[in-house]
């Protein structure tokens, strides 16, 4: 698509007068030397449900893939739980309210997303977010650093938490938010 133009209308007919219009002009070319830049933006906990991401994780093959690695890394960190089988729970059943595993399912099914994004072309220049999705940035991190979920489940993954005084406290630590631009 090279040429490229918006419309804003209140209707149907207000949209063909404004395309009609825009069909005796020239329409300038999209400037192919830019390339677009695109950022991921997450929320932290409490945006989480019970079976969310299920139909990517039974049939995209980079978001299984990503989430069996997750699902190492949060086994290596002492989990008694499973993460699919949590993630695939119906609301009865589900125990995504509970914040430790809310925190650790947000964060791995936010990485899996990135992953799959990337292996359809769509790299972010920055992936970002509030509370505890922050540690989804080593994802998005530049196609040439060789990042882990481990990097971003352990902390949350080992039951380690921010002070209550100053909640943002582990995000400072965080060494690879020098990646967000």
């Amino acid at each position: 698509m090279q040429n490229r133009i918006g419309v804003v209308a209140s209707d149907l007919s207000d949209v063909v007068d404004q395309l009609t219009k825009l069909s005796s002009e020239d329409i300038p070319r999209a400037d192919r030397q830019i390339a677009p830049r695109i950022g991921f933006v997450f929320s932290g906990q409490g945006a989480q449900y019970p079976r969310m991401g299920q139909s990517l994780l039974r049939t995209w093959p980079t978001f299984t893939s990503s989430m069996k690695r997750a699902v190492e890394c949060v086994k290596a960190c002492g989990s008694s739980w499973d993460l699919p089988e949590e993630l695939l729970k119906d609301a009865s059943e589900s125990r995504m309210e509970d914040p430790c595993i809310a925190q650790h399912m947000s964060t791995a099914v936010q990485i899996c997303l990135v992953d799959t994004l990337k292996d359809l072309g769509v790299i972010p220049t920055a992936v970002v977010g509030h509370s505890s999705a922050p540690t989804t940035t080593p994802a998005g991190a530049p196609p040439t650093t060789e990042v882990k979920p481990a990097q971003a489940t352990a902390p949350a993954a080992s039951g380690i938490s921010p002070p209550k005084a100053n909640p943002f406290a582990a995000v400072a630590r965080i060494p690879y938010l020098q990646y967000i631009r």
